[in-house]
């Protein structure tokens, strides 16, 4: 595609001219790609082959099939929705598109709703605090993390887990994270990018986001330990530099839930960056719940809104498709599973019963493999 550069010096009738033109060379490509897709399902249902990807798959946008949104969760200026497609199984590649624009994927979650750690304790270098309910609780009091190289956060679960989601009172300043790990020979052990895939959002307690890891490779000797008379999968967070704002936490939480993965920002939500998950085969994608009434079931949504305003949101004034690996692919229609050795069948008329010759009537396929020599498969092998 021609991309041309607007100069602010430009006349406004050439300025004009540009953008026009850059329209209708994209419009041509959107034409063209949708024109393949037709030919591609052609191709596909003349041949009888299975898809390995439903196209285009509209969700819930039928006055039939709209109720199949349900709301799962409520923040200050979003919701999280949640729809089952038909024959969905989870990809990396899938897609979800709202009014035909991109979501973002953030990936798979293990569960619903925003689980919460067993234990969440701070050391302060010489006793520990124990704040498991106001980490899970949002909006309760907020409590100080590590005030110096000294001190620690402690979370821990039961099981192992990838990740922690910060939310904070009070944003730190100064601070150096080392996250770690118990491991079962060598003890504390730091997380890295390099072989943890140590993904690190709240660039050192500046701002909400998540700390997220892989220990598929030294995470394999992830072991329990005792902290504070409790026996848990620990993950401990430290600083090498003095803060000189202390951080305070809002919530600590694991940060693969559907309601941790899809946290949306103050400024991802004003600039319209929404988010969709999967879990369990189905779709989790946020939605704006706040706006001006009379804008409610065209620009926003909530769990409380009217059937009318519902049907108008889903199916009138706006369309969620998707794009998604199925499961009912199955492979090659093509494969045959079993040729027979068959000598004794005689060429049509005209045909030369040479190597690759292929034949067929009603109950076989026939292909020469020699003058007069032939294997069959059945039909049904196909």
């Amino acid at each position: 595609m021609s991309i041309y550069k607007v100069s602010t010096s430009l006349p406004i009738s050439t300025k004009i001219s540009t953008l026009n033109d850059m329209v209708l060379e994209l419009e041509g490509l959107v034409e063209k790609g949708k024109f393949d897709i037709n030919e591609i399902h052609e191709l596909y249902t003349g041949s009888g082959l299975t898809r390995k990807y439903t196209r285009n798959e509209s969700l819930g946008h039928t006055i039939t099939t709209y109720t199949n949104w349900t709301h799962v969760y409520a923040e200050d200026s979003y919701s999280i929705w949640k729809y089952a497609p038909t024959s969905y199984t989870y990809n990396s590649v899938n897609k979800l598109y709202f009014d035909n624009k991109i979501i973002e994927n953030r990936g798979q979650a293990d569960s619903e709703t925003a689980l919460n750690f067993d234990d969440v304790f701070v050391y302060n270098g010489a006793t520990y605090s124990d704040h498991t309910t106001a980490a899970a609780t949002e909006g309760d009091t907020a409590f100080s993390l590590m005030a110096a190289s000294t001190n620690y956060l402690y979370v821990g679960y039961s099981t192992t887990f990838k990740g922690v989601s910060f939310k904070f009172d009070t944003r730190g300043s100064n601070y150096t994270l080392v996250p770690e790990f118990y491991h079962v020979s060598a003890g504390w052990t730091g997380l890295t990018a390099e072989v943890d895939s140590l993904s690190e959002e709240t660039s050192n307690f500046t701002g909400d986001g998540r700390i997220s890891w892989d220990l598929t490779g030294s995470g394999s000797g992830w072991a329990t330990t005792t902290i504070n008379a409790a026996t848990k999968y620990w993950v401990r967070f430290k600083t090498t530099t003095t803060p000189v704002t202390v951080a305070e936490a809002d919530t600590i939480r694991p940060s693969n839930s559907v309601i941790e993965l899809l946290a949306l920002s103050s400024s991802e939500v004003l600039d319209e960056d929404w988010a969709w998950c999967e879990y369990n085969d189905t779709v989790y994608t946020t939605i704006r719940n706040k706006g001006v009434s009379s804008y409610e079931g065209s620009y926003y949504i909530t769990s409380a809104s009217s059937s009318t305003n519902k049907q108008n949101f889903f199916m009138y004034n706006h369309e969620y498709t998707s794009d998604y690996e199925s499961t009912t692919y199955t492979g090659s229609g093509l494969s045959v599973s079993k040729l027979q050795i068959y000598n004794s069948r005689t060429p049509s008329s005209g045909a030369s019963a040479t190597t690759g010759n292929i034949e067929w009537d009603s109950s076989y396929i026939y292909v020469a493999v020699a003058p007069n020599s032939w294997k069959r498969a059945t039909l049904s092998s196909f």
